[in-house]
């Protein structure tokens, strides 16, 4: 059922904008409930987390959700906070450490680039 459910998926994905419930589920041989289950699937899959959004609404970001967002490693940022050469502005709570979320957004606007060099 599940790579049933996947492969009608993928099939599925542009047509939905297009083609009533019914004339949807028909078309992939699916029942009506199975091709809402579908939809719900597809709309979970697509749903971004709060952290890897462009501007993130919570206040802090965790070391793991900051690693992930930059697709970077822990200890990539722990080598930033260790030499202060690098990487946004962090606060420590207790051993907890977190990224306030407008000084990161303020570390990525100064990242871009255009030569390598320098």
């Amino acid at each position: 059922m599940a790579s049933t459910t996947r492969a009608a998926g993928e099939q599925a994905e542009p047509l939905l904008q297009y083609l009533s419930e019914g004339q949807l589920a028909e078309r992939l041989g699916l029942e009506r409930e199975q091709l809402r289950q579908l939809r719900q699937t597809i709309d979970q899959a697509a749903a971004v987390p709060d952290h890897l959004k462009r501007e993130p609404t919570a206040q802090y970001l965790t070391e793991h959700q900051l690693a992930e967002r930059l697709t970077s490693s822990r200890r990539k940022l722990s080598e930033w906070r260790l030499s202060g050469a690098g990487g946004p502005e962090f606060v420590k709570v207790g051993r907890s450490v977190l990224y306030p979320t407008a000084s990161v957004l303020d570390w990525e606007a100064t990242l871009p680039r255009r030569s390598t060099s320098g």
